[in-house]
């Protein structure tokens, strides 16, 4: 009833008897199952306690990643609640035996009509999980401060496009909790995709300043200070990203390209090999090693790598451009010496 990926959170007051209600009503039908443990209680007390001990990792004790932006944790219980189900089980057959023959079939019916009822919403729910777009909308719209879903909404506009839609999305998302640091990113990327690059990187700043580890906002602010032309500082936040994240593929080819822009040109082709040694099929880091190769004399290496980035994808029109250059460069060659 009622089902969303993000609840609400409730508003907690330690001094309210009532929030401390569930723990005498566990404790006394814990009690009273004891207390009829010869019969019944012992099946109850084994349906209950699997579900309990199998629990404790869930309430919060063990703090857990996703207790940010919600409390209810009933994606851990597929465990737990197989104590409730075989209680549940064995109550129904007992239930069965219990019953005349005449009327166990409309028993049985009862119970197929619950199932089936069951069965339709949950078949109904699973739709929502369509696309991410219409997952998280239908989240927002039962838990309109789940700023998680706002970004991840804003995640999917902006993968169909619709960059002005997604940027609306991460500003709500910050309106809620402005200390969001993937939202920050996530807007600066597109600020900075418009141009506006003291704009986005406001925003990379902001993110570092919320979550320092987070190694896309290094990365991307490193872009927005090359595109500024603060090659130092931009240098510095793309070390900072691969100290933090070693196998981050884009950092290494964007390290890369500001090396070649400051004329580091073996350690450019360096960066571009690693990023290969990743991803050997990221046809940008792949087009770039051929054009620095090229720059530094060795055109046939430089080619070879330029007609294997267009292999990758033949479309790429960087790789093209360069390939172009490096054989006319070939071919002048010779005619040079």
């Amino acid at each position: 009833v009622g089902l969303l990926p993000i609840y609400p959170k409730w508003a907690v007051d330690a001094w309210s008897p009532v929030d401390y209600l569930p723990w005498p009503i566990l404790g006394g039908a814990a009690w009273w199952f004891w207390t009829k443990r010869e019969s019944w209680g012992r099946h109850a007390l084994l349906g209950l306690g699997f579900f309990v001990i199998n629990l404790v990792p869930c309430p919060g004790f063990i703090p857990a990643p996703n207790m940010g932006y919600g409390w209810v944790m009933d994606h851990f219980l597929y465990l737990p609640i197989i104590g409730l189900i075989g209680l549940a089980v064995a109550v129904l057959g007992q239930a069965q035996e219990r019953l005349t023959p005449a009327y166990r079939p409309t028993g049985a019916g009862a119970v197929a009509a619950v199932m089936i009822l069951l069965a339709w919403e949950s078949h109904g729910y699973a739709g929502l999980y369509v696309d991410s777009e219409a997952l998280w909308t239908y989240t927002i719209g039962g838990n309109p401060e789940a700023w998680l879903a706002y970004n991840n909404l804003g995640n999917a506009l902006e993968e169909k496009g619709l960059k002005s839609e997604a940027v609306k999305q991460y500003v709500a998302a910050l309106q809620i909790n402005p200390d969001y640091a993937l939202a920050h990113n996530n807007l600066g990327n597109i600020l900075q995709e418009a141009g506006r690059i003291p704009e986005a990187m406001t925003q990379y700043e902001e993110a570092l300043k919320f979550k320092p580890d987070l190694s896309s906002a290094h990365n991307n602010l490193g872009n927005a200070l090359r595109q500024s032309g603060r090659m130092a500082e931009a240098i510095g936040h793309y070390e900072e990203a691969l100290r933090l994240d070693p196998d981050y593929t884009e950092a290494y080819n964007d390290l890369g390209i500001a090396f070649a822009q400051t004329g580091r040109i073996p350690e450019a082709i360096g960066q571009f090999e690693y990023a290969l040694r990743l991803d050997p099929y990221d046809v940008e880091a792949r087009s770039n090693l051929g054009a620095m190769l090229v720059r530094s004399g060795r055109i046939a290496e430089g080619i070879e790598q330029l007609e294997e980035a267009l292999r990758i994808n033949p479309n790429f029109v960087a790789a093209r451009n360069n390939l172009a250059n490096a054989q006319a460069m070939q071919r002048a060659a010779p005619a040079n010496k």
